[in-house]
């Protein structure tokens, strides 16, 4: 393995550790609702700009990737399969972020134009 995959390894090892902690906190907090007498759901707040950003560019990007690998795959007189491969493996997770991109805006934009003040 080269130093690239090796710290590309690592990075995805430290968010696996981070999301498996973030969750099992919000796993003891629910347990702790229930043991207090019932299910309090957690108040959620939209999603930040920034995030939704964020998701815009993977989403780009990973398009951008797939397109290339698909432009390789065709460029090459032989046929390879496996750059072929990796441009589908691209886009599958362009369209899972842009998935969670329009997820994300709609509940952004529904709860934008929703009131905070409670009518008497």
């Amino acid at each position: 393995m080269d130093t690239g995959s090796v710290i590309v390894v690592l990075l995805i090892g430290v968010w696996g550790g981070l999301e498996y902690h973030r969750r099992e906190q919000k796993h003891k907090a629910i347990l702790a609702s229930f043991e207090r007498g019932g299910l309090e759901h957690p108040q959620t707040s939209p999603p930040a700009v920034s995030r939704l950003f964020g998701e815009a560019l993977v989403a780009i990007l990973l398009a951008a990737g797939s397109a290339l690998m698909f432009a390789a795959g065709l460029k090459i007189s032989s046929s390879h399969l496996l750059l072929f491969s990796m441009g589908a493996l691209f886009l599958a997770m362009t369209v899972i972020v842009a998935l969670m991109f329009l997820r994300d805006a709609r509940y952004k934009g529904r709860t934008s134009r929703v009131s905070s003040v409670e009518e008497p």
